[in-house]
């Protein structure tokens, strides 16, 4: 599988979000993303956020996305990744009757399968990310993300996707003193992050695992 190397960090409000938003005046409009996450065995790999089955939803596309194998290295994320696009009446049938592995399934959810043994995956609920997206010096994206999780949990995130780590966190940390901004290396992917949100949302009582699209849509721009 390739390997995919991902800078991240946490912003502390919204207002530095904006702030960072204003900086880059991006050319690229922004977009709404639906993020459907699978489980499997309710003990396994999935489940305990060592690996993650998502399927998103982005301009009216559909990309199954299989994840594992994470190091996190001060704010610096590593993984094994394996994507595939699907229509979207399949897109459908998935989050209506699950996925079902089989020889002809998409590379995926065999990946999934082959550290999951489950006869069937399951969506597990949804988180809803707001992105803006703009180059930076070094030639990388800077991805700047307003997060929704189930329960009305929310937080913020910039991250940058790169092959030259040292050189992009450089470029980016110097720009977040210039605006005044103080981030924090992230420690946890959004999969995890989603996962203790679901945790809290059931320890308050609710039923069910939650998803955002059901919960009022917030008002913000990104």
């Amino acid at each position: 599988m390739p390997t995919e190397k991902e800078l991240k960090y946490s912003i502390p409000d919204r207002a530095s979000l904006e702030k960072l938003v204003s900086h880059f005046q991006s050319a690229f409009p922004a977009v709404r993303q639906t993020n459907h996450y699978f489980l499997g065995n309710t003990r396994g790999p999935l489940a305990r956020g060592h690996a993650m089955l998502r399927l998103r939803a982005e301009r009216k596309r559909w990309i199954l996305t299989f994840k594992s194998g994470l190091v996190v290295e001060s704010g610096c994320f590593t993984s094994a990744e394996t994507e595939a696009e699907v229509g979207t009446a399949e897109a459908r049938r998935m989050m209506r009757e699950g996925i079902k592995p089989s020889a002809s399934s998409p590379g995926p959810i065999k990946a999934a399968a082959g550290i999951d043994r489950s006869r069937t995956f399951k969506v597990a609920g949804a988180s809803v990310t707001r992105r803006v997206k703009a180059p930076i010096p070094t030639g990388d994206f800077i991805e700047i993300d307003s997060c929704d999780f189930p329960g009305g949990a929310r937080d913020f995130e910039a991250e940058i996707e790169t092959r030259r780590p040292a050189k992009a966190r450089r470029c980016i940390e110097a720009l977040f003193r210039e605006l005044g901004i103080r981030v924090i290396p992230q420690t946890r992917t959004k999969y995890e992050r989603f996962l203790s949100a679901v945790r809290s949302h059931r320890a308050a009582g609710k039923d069910g695992m939650g998803t955002v699209d059901r919960m009022k849509r917030p008002k913000s721009k990104v």
